[in-house]
């Protein structure tokens, strides 16, 4: 295999490979939740309801006697799902702009589209995509 320099220049830094190992780590977590958790996240106890971390609840749990560390492993498949989706709605979109702008076949329409959407969703922030 071929030595990569930008690799190499990339894994000299502490907070890339710190990133790494972190992005690793969850992806690992979300992917085996169920054998990671230590409780069902979705088991009401009321008989448990806002303890202190102790053994069994390692963060303790909340108001519905749900394991918090449970829950935050979960969590992290949602979170993971949402940022996946998104970075690939954002290619779906991005590329094709990106190489209408570069083309340029047809600048003109193309400049006054890119601009009134532009101004569309700044004006109207996050929820004109997410109502």
């Amino acid at each position: 295999m071929k030595d990569n320099f930008a690799t190499r220049l990339l894994l000299r830094q502490k907070s890339v490979t710190c990133g790494l190992i972190i992005i690793c780590a969850l992806l690992v977590l979300g992917i085996f939740a169920p054998s990671f958790a230590p409780n069902n996240p979705y088991a009401v106890d009321l008989s448990n309801k806002l303890l202190n971390p102790r053994g069994q609840f390692p963060l303790g749990t909340d108001q519905l006697g749900r394991c918090i560390l449970s829950r935050l492993i979960f969590g992290i498949r949602t979170s993971l799902a949402t940022a996946f989706i998104t970075t690939v709605l954002i290619m779906l979109i991005g590329i094709p702009f990106g190489c209408l702008r570069i083309s340029t076949y047809f600048p003109s329409i193309f400049v006054i589209v890119e601009n009134r959407s532009t101004s569309f969703f700044i004006r109207n922030g996050i929820t004109a995509v997410f109502p």
